[in-house]
């Protein structure tokens, strides 16, 4: 069975996100796909080369795609809440919880300033759009993240907090109404 590169990365931010960065790694990946590992070495130099491709498609799918996405909302209060809803309900955060505990990672440690700089600088954009001065967007687009990222945190050391159903969607409720400047 021939595997394609852009199998390899799925599987591997699959694994990401189930089991962490230690599932990053070939043979875990060859059992996972049903290939031998000598596949492998037909789309990858070496395992850093897997990562960095990984890394990519997760910046690719969880930030490019969605900024892209919402940017194309007039409404930037419609924005904020579809920013929301994508980050709490449409994309899982196994990937930043696996990222967040990774260790010391150059690798992952520059995609991660670099995701966290751009998710703030659009949260920024829909605060301005908002018409909050440039001092006060950044200060809600802090807390915004900080909300998002406590969450992962929460999801990974607590899950029975953020249990998915009706508790979950109450806490987004109440977190859109808590990020909305004008409320």
């Amino acid at each position: 069975m021939a595997v394609s590169r852009a199998q390899w990365v799925a599987a591997g931010l699959e694994a990401l996100a189930a089991d962490g960065l230690t599932a990053v790694a070939v043979e875990p990946l060859a059992r996972r796909i049903g290939v031998t590992k000598g596949s492998f070495y037909w789309h990858f130099a070496n395992r850093q080369d897997l990562l960095e491709a990984v890394l990519a498609r997760w910046v690719e799918l969880g930030t490019d795609q969605v900024i892209e996405r919402l940017s194309a909302v007039e409404d930037p209060r419609e924005r904020l809440r579809l920013l929301l809803l994508e980050a709490y309900e449409l994309h899982p955060s196994g990937v930043l919880q696996a990222l967040t505990t990774a260790g010391d990672d150059p690798v992952v440690e520059a995609t991660l300033a670099d995701v966290t700089e751009r998710r703030m600088a659009f949260l920024e954009r829909c605060y301005r759009d908002l018409g909050c001065g440039k001092a006060e967007a950044r200060q809600w687009a802090l807390t915004g993240y900080s909300a998002y990222v406590g969450l992962v945190h929460i999801s990974r050391v607590a899950p029975e907090r953020a249990r998915e159903g009706r508790a979950r969607r109450a806490y987004l409720t109440h977190l859109q109404e808590v990020l909305d400047p004008g409320r």
